[in-house]
């Protein structure tokens, strides 16, 4: 079983980062990420390990939205940085 979320420390805002798809033909099709939070997760099937703490990222839908309970694989994503991004696709 995979950690999951039990508190959201922080968060902070993003800047030049998105989502990595490769599909995208261009900038534009990148998702970006609107911020980063900072979670503690526990994983259940080891209580014994204690709690850690994580830092995820989130799309513009993902925010406001309770990530109490979300597994932290599922949040995890390969992320591209904005002039990484505009070399891949010049």
């Amino acid at each position: 079983m995979a950690d999951t979320i039990i508190e959201v420390h922080s968060i902070s805002a993003a800047s030049e980062w998105y989502f990595q798809d490769f599909g995208a033909a261009s900038l534009a099709d990148l998702r970006p990420v609107a911020c980063f939070a900072l979670v503690l997760t526990f994983d259940p099937a080891y209580p014994a390990l204690g709690v850690s703490k994580s830092i995820i990222p989130l799309s513009v839908d993902e925010v406001g939205v309770s990530l109490m309970g979300t597994e932290v694989p599922a949040k995890t994503a390969d992320l591209i940085g904005k002039a990484e991004a505009q070399a891949l696709f010049a």
